[in-house]
């Protein structure tokens, strides 16, 4: 799903934003320039951990700095720079030079980092470096995803007899991190709405510390262009606050509809602008839905074309399989951590069911496992890897 949004935001765009980095960060110098060897002695152990605590992205990260809210997964794999060439079995991190020897030690300079909606069904299969790449001195970095498709339909029966859904966005009050003696509004943008909402100039109060505390009233409704319940589970609003003024953003934030599938729900999301926080926002939401309407899916069927040349597994025996159309539905979602004790802080949480307890209320034995098996393939999910393309094709049933 693509939203539109203010300019600027590119990892605001899509549900989820993928980056691959050639980055120059490396290990803390002041840390491994004495002890070089000993370094190379780690790595060839396989005890990376002491080395990662001082790998300079993830300090920075960790301390809000850049690449806000991104997430990476764990690293099991060796430094993928500097080699020398034609061989991964040597370091090349010292070279000459007029003025001194220069030092590139060993350093996981290449990296892939994630940020998704919240409640988006996102799991890395795969993550690591190759070790039979040699023309760089750089070995490349792979990934593995599998990634959910949200839901595409359209209702069979008349949209006009159908009662109208809606979505209720109340008691919003913003923390923003400005001096500024602007008024503010809030804008709701997403591809599921008829139109952008705006709410009315909130209230402002400026806090002891120097912040700004916005109340924008009681309720917002918006309007979905399609009331199905299956639909809007997949859907997210994007916030952002604006000034009255000049129109210019403060903050941005996404709350996913799901959050609200059984009731009402409070959340609280981190407005960011620019890759920078700016404030927090809370508030409650609630949906209205048109309940057990009948659906046509739109999707008719998913290809993976293979770069490789290698025969297919399938009876046929071509090249390019496809595979057995599916009745697409909502994707299996992971189940969620949300923010308590050392949980990363993704930017939002919800007051959500304790996960033992049943959409009855009735409680029951708590599981050990999570809700969703990485183990197990979901027909409405698409593993995304280095090596393959994705071709969804689609109609609509007139």
């Amino acid at each position: 799903m693509h939203t539109i949004i203010p300019k600027g935001n590119l990892e605001k765009q899509s549900d989820l934003a993928l980056i691959f980095l050639d980055y120059g960060r490396k290990l803390e110098r002041t840390y491994v320039c004495k002890e070089a060897e000993n370094i190379v002695t780690k790595i060839k152990q396989q005890q990376y951990q002491e080395l990662l605590s001082k790998d300079q992205l993830s300090m920075e990260r960790n301390d809000g700095k850049v690449f806000l809210h991104f997430e990476e997964e764990e690293i099991t794999f060796p430094p993928t720079y500097r080699f020398e060439r034609d061989t991964r079995n040597k370091y090349a991190y010292t070279k000459a030079k007029a003025t001194g020897t220069k030092y590139n030690l060993p350093s996981w300079c290449d990296r892939v980092l994630r940020k998704s909606y919240p409640l988006v069904h996102v799991v890395c299969q795969a993550y690591g470096c190759t070790n039979d790449i040699m023309t760089s001195d750089h070995s490349p970095v792979f990934a593995s995803f599998e990634v959910g498709v949200a839901s595409q339909f359209v209702s069979k029966q008349d949209p006009n007899s159908d009662p109208q859904g809606g979505i209720q966005i109340m008691n919003c009050v913003a923390i923003l991190l400005t001096k500024s003696k602007t008024r503010f509004f809030i804008e709701f943008h997403s591809s599921c709405l008829e139109k952008t909402v705006k709410t009315l100039e909130g209230d402002n109060t400026e806090q002891c510390d120097g912040s700004i505390k916005v109340w924008f009233g009681n309720k917002v409704e918006l309007t979905p262009i399609i009331s199905d319940p299956e639909y809007l589970l997949d859907q997210h609003i994007l916030m952002c606050v604006k000034s009255t003024d000049c129109d210019e953003s403060y903050g941005e934030g996404c709350v996913a509809l799901r959050a609200a599938q059984f009731c009402y729900r409070e959340f609280q999301i981190t407005l960011t602008h620019q890759g920078e926080k700016t404030g927090t926002l809370t508030g409650g939401i609630q949906l209205s839905t048109s309940e057990f309407k009948p659906t046509e899916k739109l999707y008719d069927f998913i290809k993976i074309e293979k770069d490789d040349a290698a025969p297919s597994k399938g009876k046929s025996g071509d090249k390019s399989s496809v595979t057995q159309t599916h009745d697409i539905s909502n994707p299996s979602y992971m189940g969620v951590s949300f923010k308590s004790g050392n949980v990363v802080d993704k930017g939002w949480s919800y007051s959500m069911p304790p996960r033992n307890v049943s959409i009855g209320g009735k409680v029951g034995k708590e599981s050990k496992k999570p809700s969703y098996d990485p183990g197990v393939q979901s027909p409405t999910a698409i593993h995304y890897t280095t090596s393959s393309l994705l071709w969804l094709r689609s109609y609509t049933q007139c």
